[in-house]
């Protein structure tokens, strides 16, 4: 996967959230740089920093941990994490 690609993807999520006609839309994908990142303009971040390494190579080359989140997970138990970020937004503190 390039670079270039990569932006591209995280334009193309940017877009496909913004054409849902849902309250909420949940997209899941890297986005290894700060450029992605502002690309996509997401208004909840969770970061999951389960991994010291992707799959591929060149975004690993090119990964800058995010400076800016709302959630930082560290460990695989998505039961646990996803009650604690549902509570969260429902009730409003977040």
């Amino acid at each position: 996967m390039t670079g270039t690609f990569m932006v591209i993807q995280s334009a193309r999520m940017y877009y496909l959230a913004k054409q849902s006609k849902e309250n909420y839309v949940i997209c899941d994908f890297v986005c290894p740089t700060k450029l992605m990142y502002a690309l996509f303009e997401p208004q909840i971040t969770v970061w999951m920093d389960t991994i010291k390494e992707g799959r591929y190579e060149d975004t690993n080359k090119i990964f800058t941990p995010p400076s800016k989140y709302d959630f930082k997970i560290t460990e695989k138990d998505a039961a646990k994490h996803a009650a604690i970020i549902i509570g969260k937004i429902l009730n409003g503190s977040i």
